[in-house]
This record gives structure tokens, C-alpha cells and sequence, in this order.
């Protein structure tokens, strides 16, 4: 045996060195000195009474806000065209059968400013991540030929030339553009003439967003904007080309200020932005309160609105809806942000009184525990 231990020949174990470990330091290895904090009642109290109160001072502040404001909406879903009696409900092809709808609006109050138009949808579905998805940012900012994400509505075949061309504006949501148009007039007696309401587009839109993600293509000095959209084809659903949208088509369109051509136009714009709720409503247009007459709001009275009725709801059974809103600091006539306010506020002033209950009964329990220990 010992013959045998003798002849043996022992191999040293070779051990590795742990590869990428990090050094045994205090900031390596998560030792660094740090603050604890235990909550405890009588530090949250602060806390949530002063919430409490913030939130349901400023829930009340907005809520009274919301009740000095004035709305009027008019449905003006499958509405009849006063003088060719075409409707969409009635089977007529929209925008083919060129309905125009009239109104007759009762101003109960003063409007003051600011005075805001607005459009609004119910049933339409904007929210869906696939539809959201179809548009391209690149092609918005000029580059036309960047269709990349605007499935299925990237490439179509222009009928003139049977030649397949990027479509401009690409994507479903952009191919689905609201184009309903809306003029307000005065109703006065019969020896006062009816006037047009002065509507604007000045700060629907900031600067930064026109100039930062819409911009329309380069074109030369002898050029004009449809030159530099050659090349392209309008979306299947459109019924003019994307060079002239924004371009006056009536009357009263001429009169009124420019709101954009191409990709700048005012109304494409406000449309991209897609609505979280399957009812929402978009600005349309604001009050011109630099025109005579108008510079303190609306006032009370009759009016009409015209409607150029040319987007279709029938197909996926949606309403339409037009609003005159004469809003305050905290917006429109909605009341649903200063309530949510005012229960969360409710909500911290039954927690802060929970807490106060809490630190009375520890105190309470300490005394007595101390007047046990001196008897």
C-alpha cells in the first residue's frame, strides 16, 4: 500500500478565475449607505391631508368653471338636403349626391370668448392599434416616396397612366379624412341681411408640430405645389388631390383665411391625431374675434349652420355631430375631469382621517402604557 501511494503522482488541480466578477467595492456590490424610510401613520398624515385638500379645492374651482360654460350640438347624422331631398339614409351615394343640410340654431346666451367649433364622431373606432399604425411619419415630412408602415394603402395604380404610384397621403387613417365642411351664418329680421361668421384656424395647431412633422415637398420658383406631388396618387377614398386640399372650393371658403394646403392643411393635421375613445370630438374652426362685431364672442340669437354633408356613417352605423362651446379656463362643458378631482380629493381627506385616528389610538395606548410602568 505505501508502494503504491509512493508511485502515485498527484496532479495540482488547476481552478479558474471567475470571468467578469465584479470587484468587491461598496458601489459594485451594493453596500453604499442608504435612506430607509419606514411610512408609518404619522408621517403620511401630511401627505395625504394636504392632497386631499389640493385636489378638492381644485375639483370645485373646475367643476363651477364647467357650469359657466355654454354648448350647443347639433345632430346632423343622414340629414336632407333642403332642396334635391337626397339623403344618405335614404341610399344616395355620398359625396356624389352633393348634400347640403341647413340648421336652424338658438343662441339661449351670450357666447364670450374663447368661442370653439367643433366635429364630432361616435362609433368610429380610431383607437385601433392597426389602424393607428397605417400612416408614415418620413412621407408626412416630405418624402414621398417613403410609404414604409402604411400598409395596406402603400401603392396603388394611378388610372391615368396605369402605373403603380406611392399613394400621398398614405395609410388607412389618413385615407379615412374627415371632410365635412361647415359654415355658421346670422338669422336676423327681415331688414337685416344674414352675414357670414367669421371662422379661423389660428392656434389650433402649433408652430412646432407644423414645422417639425408636416411639411410639404420642395418644388421649384416656376413650380407649383401639384408639380411637386407628380408621381403620387391621392388615397382611393379622397375626392381631390392632396395639392388642393385646403384650396378654396365655394364662396364663402374664398372669404375666409387660408387653413393649409397639402400636408400642412389644417384639418389633415388635426385628423392624424387619433382620438383614444370610439366618441370624440376634433376642433374645427375657432372664432375670428378680429373681425368687427365678433371680438367679445357670439352673441345670443338665431343662426344657421350649413353643412356640406360628404363623409359617409352608414357603413359602420356612426353619428355626426357638430358643437358651438363658449369655454372657460378648464375647457368645455365636461364635468367628468373635476369630478375624478373631487373623488380623489374625498378619497385622501377619509385616509388623512384614518390616519388621525390611527396616531390617537397609538398615543393614547403609550400613555396608558406609561402609567402602568409608574404605578
Amino acid at each position: 500500500m505505501a508502494e503504491d501511494e509512493e508511485n502515485t503522482v498527484h496532479i495540482p488541480v488547476r481552478r479558474r478565475k471567475a470571468k467578469n466578477r465584479p470587484k468587491d467595492t461598496a458601489w459594485r456590490q451594493q453596500r453604499l449607505p442608504a435612506i430607509r424610510p419606514v411610512l408609518n401613520a404619522q408621517c403620511a398624515l401630511p401627505l395625504t391631508l394636504t392632497l386631499g385638500i389640493a385636489c378638492s379645492i381644485i375639483g370645485v374651482f373646475m367643476y363651477l368653471s364647467a357650469l359657466n360654460t355654454y354648448e350647443v350640438a347639433v345632430d346632423y347624422t343622414n340629414c336632407t338636403d333642403l332642396i334635391t331631398k337626397k339623403s344618405e339614409e335614404k341610399g344616395d351615394y355620398v359625396p356624389t349626391a352633393k348634400i347640403v343640410c341647413v340648421f336652424p340654431i338658438e343662441l339661449k346666451n351670450n357666447f364670450t370668448n374663447p368661442v370653439k367649433f367643433y366635429y364630432g364622431l361616435d362609433g368610429f373606432y380610431q383607437n385601433s392599434r392597426l389602424y393607428m399604425a397605417s400612416r408614415s411619419e418620413m412621407q408626412l415630412h416630405g418624402k414621398l416616396d417613403d410609404t414604409d408602415g402604411c400598409s395596406p394603402l402603400e401603392m396603388m395604380v394611378d388610372p391615368t397612366d396605369n402605373i403603380k404610384k406611392p399613394i400621398a397621403p398614405c395609410g388607412v387613417i389618413a385615407d379615412s379624412l374627415f371632410n365635412d365642411t361647415f359654415s355658421l351664418h346670422t338669422t336676423p329680421d327681415a331688414s337685416t341681411p344674414s352675414t357670414l361668421v367669421p371662422f379661423t384656424a389660428r392656434g389650433i395647431v402649433s408652430d412646432y408640430v407644423r414645422k417639425q412633422k408636416f411639411k410639404n415637398p420642395d418644388y421649384g420658383e416656376n413650380e407649383t405645389l401639384c408639380d411637386a406631388f407628380k408621381g403620387t396618387v391621392r388615397p382611393p377614398s379622397w375626392q381631390r388631390d392632396v395639392c388642393t386640399l385646403g384650396a378654396p372650393t365655394t364662396a364663402d371658403e374664398a372669404e375666409r383665411e387660408s387653413v393649409g394646403t397639402g400636408f400642412l392643411n389644417i384639418d389633415l393635421i388635426v385628423w392624424m391625431r387619433a382620438a383614444a375613445l370610439p366618441k370624440f370630438r376634433k376642433i374645427y374652426r375657432v372664432l375670428d374675434t378680429e373681425v368687427d362685431n365678433y371680438s367679445g364672442g357670439l352673441a345670443a340669437g338665431n343662426y344657421t349652420l350649413r353643412v356640406f354633408y360628404n363623409y359617409p356613417t352608414a357603413a359602420w352605423r356612426g353619428r355626426k355631430f357638430f358643437y358651438i362651446t363658449a369655454e372657460a379656463w378648464s375647457g368645455g362643458s365636461n364635468k367628468t375631469l373635476a369630478i375624478a378631482y373631487m373623488v380623489v380629493g374625498v378619497f385622501l381627506l377619509l385616509v388623512s382621517a384614518i390616519f388621525l385616528l390611527m396616531c390617537l389610538r397609538i398615543r393614547f395606548l403609550e400613555r396608558k402604557r406609561v402609567e402602568a410602568q409608574m404605578q
